[in-house]
């Protein structure tokens, strides 16, 4: 059980990119201690939307707004 928000976010995107079509089938398990590798790559690939969805997420975390 992820103890941080920030282990809860990387666990919520972990398990977004394990089921996203570029990863062929493949379902890695989400680890919230350890991010699979198959992952990092993913978040690589999409890095500029990621850090527009942070930034929004973090916003709302000011505001006590959750938005997932």
């Amino acid at each position: 059980v992820p103890t941080t928000r920030t282990q809860v976010y990387l666990a919520v995107v972990a398990a977004f990119l394990s089921r996203h079509p570029h990863t062929r089938g493949r379902n890695d398990q989400t680890r919230t201690s350890r991010f699979p590798e198959s992952c990092m790559r993913e978040l690589s690939r999409y890095s500029s939307k990621l850090c527009e969805l942070s930034r929004l997420a973090w916003e709302s975390l000011e505001k006590s707004k959750i938005l997932f």
